[in-house]
């Protein structure tokens, strides 16, 4: 039977939540991805909030290098996923202009995390359950410098439901820290808002 992505995130989780409350290891959970959301209490993250697991890094066409992005529950644009499509997830936004504050010039922009795998046997991690929404689109996921997602930027708009993606990277993980780059693709035809919600975590086997 086919896993159902989402679901399994959500199972991971509340299991975490409960393991967390209980004292108990998490066990193969190495890192939850989920942006806006606190990975320490599993809690999500205020209006506003730097989401400091992430930090946009050079390489993109977009700029705002170095900034850490921030979680955005409102305002934001009518056509976006509602923050109410998941207790899980937050969108991530940049400091910009315009009507909610978040209109950014055309690029792209790489959403980067650094995920530690230590004491985990690296050739089992993997990227589990992943669904995103972004405006106006995720066009790569890379793990080290190597793709395991790509896609075109062909002009689509991706803010209006979250993508399933599922299970990403087994073979591109190392021993000890690991590089994680969601690549943001914003419209070329001007400035415009952008931003991304993601939800996934890593998961290895421990040693």
């Amino acid at each position: 039977m086919k896993k159902n992505p989402s679901k399994t995130l959500r199972t991971v989780l509340f299991v975490a939540m409960a393991m967390c409350a209980s004292g108990i290891v998490r066990g193969d959970v190495v890192a939850i991805l989920n942006t806006g959301l606190d990975p320490d209490t599993l809690e999500l993250l205020p209006n506003g909030t730097p989401d400091e697991r992430y930090i946009i890094a050079p390489g993109g066409t977009g700029g705002h290098y170095e900034e850490v992005p921030m979680v955005r529950i409102e305002p934001i644009p009518p056509t976006w996923l509602p923050d109410s499509a998941s207790e899980l997830s937050r969108w991530l936004v940049l400091q910009g202009s315009g009507q909610q504050g978040i209109t950014v010039d055309p690029g792209t922009y790489f959403y980067e995390t650094v995920v530690d795998l230590t004491g985990f046997d690296a050739s089992t991690a993997q990227i589990t359950g992943v669904r995103y929404a972004a405006d106006n689109k995720l066009v790569g996921v890379v793990i080290n410098g190597e793709d395991v997602f790509r896609q075109s930027t062909e002009f689509a708009e991706e803010f209006d439901s979250f993508r399933e993606l599922g299970d990403l990277g087994l073979g591109f993980f190392q021993d000890g820290y690991n590089t994680i780059r969601f690549e943001g693709w914003n419209d070329k035809f001007g400035p415009s808002p952008m931003g991304l919600r993601l939800e996934g975590v890593v998961e290895a086997t421990a040693q």
